[in-house]
């Protein structure tokens, strides 16, 4: 990226604005967030088994003229 240059836009202007506050920001810290997050993640995990199995089943299932089988 070079200095701000004569040929900048107002958006462009903006998002080095913003971004030039977020790299002088002190990072924060809270333990509720770290919390929230690792409980999405091994929900998350959890539902992730659950549709690959669903979905490694559904692609052996085909649905020949006659009716449902099961593909060998």
């Amino acid at each position: 990226m070079t200095d701000d240059g004569p040929g900048l836009t107002p958006s462009e202007e903006r998002v080095r604005a913003l971004l030039g506050q977020l790299k002088d920001g002190e990072p924060t810290t809270s333990r509720s967030l770290t919390v929230s997050i690792l409980r999405t993640a091994r929900w998350q995990s959890a539902l992730r088994r659950v549709l690959r199995n669903t979905g490694a089943f559904a692609g052996g299932v085909h649905l020949p003229r006659d009716g449902v089988g099961i593909e060998e």
